[in-house]
C-alpha cells in the first residue's frame, strides 16, 4: 500500500491519539469506580443501617421507659388514694384490707422503680451508641464527599483533555486517505494497527524482527508501507 512519509507519520499519530483517548476514558472510568471510593460508599451504607438500627432501639427503650412511668404513676395514685381511705376508715375490717392491699402496691411500686432505673440505663445506653454512630457516618459521609469532590476535579481535567484529544483526532481522520483509514481499522479490529520499527523492534507488537525480514523491511521503498510478519501491522520507518 503505497503512502507518503508524511501520510505514514499521519497515520500513526492518529493511532497515538486514539490511544491517548481511550487512556483517558479508561482514567475517568477507575475514578468513578476506585476502590477507595467503593470501600468508603460501603462503610456509608453500613453505617446508615446502623444508624436506622440504633435510632429504633432508641425509640423502643424510651418508648419501655414511658410506659414504665405510667404504670408507676398509676401505682403511685392508687397508693395515695388508699392511703386517704385507710386515714378515714374506722372499720378494722376495711382497715386490713386497705393494709393488704397497700403491701401489693408498695411491692409492685417498687419493682417498677427497679425496672425504670434499669430501663433508664437502657436508654442511656442506646442513647449514646446513636450519638456514636451518628459521628461516625458523619465522618464518614465528609470523606466521602471529599473522595468525590477531588474525583469530580480529576474527571474534569480528564474530560478536557480528552475533548482535546477527541478534536485533534477528529481534525486529522479528515485527511486521512480512505484507503489507509480502511486498512487501520481493519487491523484495529485484530489488535495494534500501526507501530514505529525501533531498529529491529516492532512498535506494535514489539517482537524483534529477524535478519532476513528486517532487510526485506528496510529495502522497500520509502513511499510504501511495510507490515510486521509476526502482527501484520503497519511498519512506520524513520
Amino acid at each position: 500500500m503505497k503512502a507518503t512519509q508524511n501520510q505514514q507519520q499521519d497515520l500513526l499519530h492518529l493511532h497515538t491519539l486514539a490511544t491517548e483517548i481511550e487512556r483517558t476514558r479508561l482514567a475517568i472510568t477507575a475514578i468513578a469506580n476506585s476502590a477507595e471510593l467503593e470501600a468508603k460508599r460501603s462503610e456509608q451504607l453500613l453505617l446508615a443501617n446502623e444508624l436506622i438500627t440504633n435510632h429504633n432501639a432508641l425509640e423502643a427503650v424510651e418508648l419501655e421507659l414511658k410506659r414504665a412511668n405510667e404504670d408507676l404513676y398509676l401505682v403511685e395514685q392508687r397508693i395515695s388514694r388508699n392511703t386517704e381511705r385507710l386515714n378515714a376508715t374506722a372499720s378494722p375490717k376495711d382497715a386490713q384490707a386497705i393494709q393488704s392491699e397497700l403491701g401489693s402496691l408498695a411491692k409492685r411500686q417498687s419493682e417498677l422503680e427497679d425496672i425504670t432505673l434499669i430501663v433508664i440505663d437502657q436508654q442511656e445506653q442506646a442513647a449514646k451508641a446513636l450519638a456514636d454512630v451518628t459521628a461516625r457516618k458523619a465522618k464518614t459521609d465528609e470523606e466521602l464527599a471529599s473522595l468525590e469532590n477531588s474525583g469530580q476535579k480529576e474527571v474534569m481535567k480528564l474530560q478536557s483533555a480528552g475533548s482535546l484529544l477527541m478534536q485533534e483526532f477528529n481534525a486529522l481522520k479528515a485527511h486521512i486517505v480512505p484507503e489507509h483509514l480502511d486498512r487501520y481499522t481493519k487491523l484495529l479490529s485484530r489488535g495494534v494497527p500501526i507501530g514505529r520499527l525501533v531498529g529491529r523492534d516492532c512498535g506494535a507488537c514489539h517482537m524483534s524482527l529477524g535478519a532476513s525480514a528486517y532487510e526485506a523491511i528496510i529495502s522497500l521503498p520509502a513511499e510504501e508501507f511495510a507490515a510486521c510478519p509476526d502482527c501484520s501491522a503497519l511498519l512506520v520507518r524513520g
